[in-house]
């Protein structure tokens, strides 16, 4: 006897309003957007959709995982920042050519 396993999940998450949101989703953003202003945060929403179906205690657990992730890359990729800062502040003949090719793309 064979027996198959089937699950599906999606997960959305926005920072912004969305277009062609409703009256409620816009007032629910109007309000998320004057509290990061209060209290200097920055808001996300985020929907998710599991099946089988999973609890919302679980459900937030995962994300709450997923931001610990995060908050390590960020801590490398500024790690990884401050020491490419480092090298090109003091071996400025190495970068030159960096720098200059930078000022290029930018026009």
């Amino acid at each position: 006897m064979s027996y198959t396993i089937k699950w599906k999940h999606r997960i959305t998450a926005a920072n912004q309003k969305l277009p062609g949101a409703g009256m409620r989703s816009t007032m629910a953003w109007l309000l998320r957007r004057m509290a990061d202003r209060i209290d200097g945060g920055k808001s996300i929403r985020y929907d998710y959709d599991t099946s089988p179906h999973i609890g919302d205690h679980q459900a937030a657990e995962c994300i709450e995982r997923g931001f610990q992730h995060a908050n390590c890359l960020l801590a490398e990729m500024a790690h990884l920042q401050a020491c490419e800062d480092a090298l090109m502040d003091q071996h400025k003949a190495l970068f030159a050519d960096h720098a200059s090719d930078a000022g290029a793309s930018k026009h």
